[in-house]
């Protein structure tokens, strides 16, 4: 998978887990937080800015601290491919 799939996946992915009844991360503020990280990247995907939604995009659940399961962060580490060395330590910490 290219690098713009696998960015769609983890939006996508994440976007479940914020729409789930029994989220671990339910809180209200950051789920409306989550919502509105999740729309930025969707707006840069339709301009094929793929790694600068994903890049944005665990910035902002880091800093916010949101944690995901590992299949989701696995997708994004994935999608980095040969430029994950930046991000490996934001990732490690919001992974569940």
């Amino acid at each position: 998978m290219t690098g713009k799939r696998l960015t769609n996946s983890f939006i996508d992915e994440l976007e479940k887990i914020v729409n789930s009844p029994d989220s671990e991360n339910s809180n209200l503020y950051l789920t409306e937080d989550v919502k509105h990280i999740i729309k930025e990247a969707r707006e840069l995907l339709d301009y094929n800015e793929w790694l600068i939604a994903l890049e944005n995009t665990i910035d902002n659940l880091y800093e916010i601290d949101i944690r995901l399961p590992s299949y989701i962060i696995n997708i994004a580490k994935d999608a980095l491919g040969i430029r994950l060395g930046k991000y490996i330590s934001a990732l490690d910490e919001i992974t569940l």
